[in-house]
């Protein structure tokens, strides 16, 4: 699942760029702080592709690159932000998965017996979809091509350590505790290489692991999605047939659920197949092509957003049935989801206030974590003893997930995400790489300040 708190997930270039757009009496360039946000603003793109100053900073706020776009000559460019934005829903999420596994009833949010909090995956799924999407783009436009190596290699060092380190102390409390079926290697092993979604219709998962079917669902669209982007779906196709196969994809799969439904399909083989789940993946997809070329609708997002949003908190207030979720309802909640996205992305929604208070950016820098230790604590308390009130056990569950969860960031993700950092710089990207033979000797900075207005810069040329 892609979470916030991993550093691929910044949508953004790390380039500094000398400017002087502020002032054309400067003598000396200034230096644009922060990050430079790619945003491609063509419909179509060469593989010699050209970048632009777009736009300036203005104290934290960075400028940012485009691609054959306009440049600005004023104020702050709001995409500068935009990879923020997104970064912030996921923390929501995790939060609904957390209260719906807790079965402890929620005032005013989620009853006891029916709520929709499980559906914090499908908002799992639009969000990871759009992200990973826009990182694979900002590859490609910057460097010519998707890095398939460099994307495996850091999805493997963000998810998997936490992970094993996560089953190796469930086996060991497992085989303390003597649970039925405890240990089982074949449940491990669907875990680890992210086949527990088809696992689940055979082998029952052992207590307090089965909420990782999700994980897998993700991983197996991460192995097919980057080559089917790269070779027909990229920067270099025409904007409109891309987004012509992505709706025609996200209906077929609609409309092959419903039928299976119809004709009797079990609900967990529609529930938790990638083949029936991928169209919420598709809409945050559809989304990331759109909004990496400027092109996603801005007037109308926030009444737009407010009706999602409240469709989105009724779904979760009063749950769904099978009929409806299976009958479309579920593409209609993705869909949901998606605008309401949108809505953060290209508005000032006041939504972007309230994602922005500190326990929800401390949620989302550990909602990995969180993740995937919330439901085995909820389901080793919840053995221990039934009889205590619904509240000390939300106390105990949530403080020991907690716990938990601050042990495998501090000792266990911050450390090889520092690691994967220090590995990416050691290693030249292709944005560091001349595109041709002429620009190799090219000088890395401009030898006299001027101002980036029209006049396009090679990627090889961009100065530091």
């Amino acid at each position: 699942m892609c979470f916030p708190n991993e550093d691929e997930v910044l949508l953004s270039h790390c380039t500094d760029i000398h400017d002087n757009h502020r002032d054309r009496s400067h003598t000396k360039p200034h230096r644009l702080p922060g990050r430079c946000l790619v945003v491609v603003a063509g419909e179509k793109l060469r593989p010699a592709t050209t970048f632009q100053v777009r736009g300036g900073g203005q104290g934290d706020e960075p400028g940012a690159v485009g691609f054959n776009g306009r440049a600005r000559e004023f104020g702050r460019d709001p995409h500068a932000r935009q990879d923020r934005r997104a970064r912030r829903l996921p923390r929501v999420a995790v939060l609904l998965v957390v209260v719906h596994h807790l079965k402890y009833p929620v005032p005013w949010l989620l009853s006891h017996e029916s709520n929709g909090g499980g559906f914090g995956v499908d908002a799992f799924f639009v969000l990871s979809g759009f992200l990973i999407t826009a990182i694979l783009l900002r590859d490609q436009a910057t460097g010519g091509r998707v890095r398939f190596l460099a994307f495996y290699r850091r999805r493997a060092m963000r998810l998997l350590p936490a992970l094993i380190v996560f089953l190796v102390i469930y086996v060991f409390y497992e085989w303390v505790t003597s649970v039925p079926g405890a240990h089982e290697p074949s449940s491990m092993l669907s875990i680890l290489f992210y086949y527990s979604n088809t696992w689940l219709h055979t082998v029952p998962m052992s207590p307090g692991l089965g909420h990782l079917w999700s994980l897998a669902v993700e991983e197996q669209f991460y192995l097919i999605w980057p080559l089917v982007l790269a070779l027909f779906l990229g920067l270099r196709r025409r904007l409109a047939p891309t987004v012509i196969v992505l709706v025609a994809a996200i209906a077929f799969i609609a409309i092959r659920r419903r039928e299976m439904w119809i004709h009797g399909t079990q609900w967990i083989w529609l529930y938790t197949r990638l083949a029936t789940r991928a169209d919420a993946l598709l809409v945050g997809c559809l989304i990331a092509v759109l909004w990496v070329r400027n092109k996603l609708p801005k007037h109308g997002m926030q009444i737009a957003g407010w009706v999602a949003l409240a469709y989105y908190a009724y779904i979760v207030r009063v749950g769904a049935g099978n009929n409806f979720m299976y009958r479309g309802g579920l593409t209609l909640i993705a869909v949901a989801i998606g605008f309401i996205l949108i809505a953060v992305l290209e508005t000032n929604w006041i939504v972007n206030r309230a994602l922005r208070i500190r326990p929800l950016r401390a949620v989302g820098r550990v909602s990995y974590g969180l993740y995937i230790w919330h439901l085995a604590i909820f389901t080793a308390v919840a053995r221990i003893d039934r009889s205590w009130p619904p509240l000390t056990q939300a106390v105990v569950c949530l403080g020991l997930t907690a716990l938990a969860t601050c042990g495998s960031w501090f000792l266990v993700e911050r450390p090889f995400l520092r690691w994967k950092d220090r590995l990416e710089a050691a290693k030249p990207t292709p944005k560091d790489e001349p595109t041709s033979g002429p620009q190799r000797d090219a000088p890395a900075t401009p030898t006299a300040p001027r101002r980036p207005d029209n006049k396009a810069l090679h990627v090889g040329q961009v100065p530091r």
